[in-house]
């Protein structure tokens, strides 16, 4: 977004709508403006910020669990703006999903150590499942691959220590009583 500062979110909480907020111009007081995407998500519950096609402006990832008017729960990019020949902006909207997956929550973390971000899925609905979208090298987000299709808790990302952009880790949690199931 030419350098501006903004978060994303989903409206309300396990909603339908994708949103942004842009922060004001230097001086200027007062709330930060809306934009909104998408209102056709059903049951939103995942956002995340980050440049996974390495364009140099972040792109905004959400995930959904239930039904939405489509038929499908899954993954959606959204790819920022750029101007059209009638000088118009306009954001591309890119389905990642491949098939029904009901998102419980999503990452960005470079996990294969070259330097770019990956996104990870996880869906707690009927199989445990965590999948991962590999950037490849013309900075398209590949098709998901499962890492992960048993029970668990939940999942974190733990980036590289060194300060050097190295590989970030992936850990899934089994909860209190069983601990680090697995680390990637």
């Amino acid at each position: 977004l030419d350098g501006t500062r903004f978060f994303a979110t989903i409206e309300p909480m396990h909603g339908t709508t994708v949103s942004f907020y842009t922060q004001p111009a230097p001086g200027v007081k007062g709330f930060w403006p809306r934009t909104v995407l998408d209102e056709s998500l059903k049951g939103g519950h995942a956002v995340v910020v980050k440049d996974f096609l390495g364009i140099g402006s972040d792109q905004i990832v959400a995930g959904w669990r239930a039904m939405n008017p489509k038929g499908v729960p899954g993954v959606r990019l959204y790819t920022p703006p750029t101007a059209n020949a009638t000088g118009e902006t306009s954001w591309r909207v890119s389905e990642l999903s491949g098939e029904a997956v009901a998102i419980e929550d999503i990452k960005g973390a470079d996990l294969d150590g070259d330097g770019d971000a990956d996104l990870v899925e996880w869906s707690p609905v009927a199989r445990q499942v965590v999948r991962w979208h590999e950037c490849a090298a013309d900075g398209s987000l590949l098709p998901a691959q499962t890492l992960h299709d048993q029970n668990l808790e939940g999942f974190q990302v733990a980036g590289d220590r060194s300060g050097k952009g190295g590989k970030a880790d992936l850990f899934l949690l089994g909860g209190s009583d069983k601990g680090v199931l697995r680390r990637y």
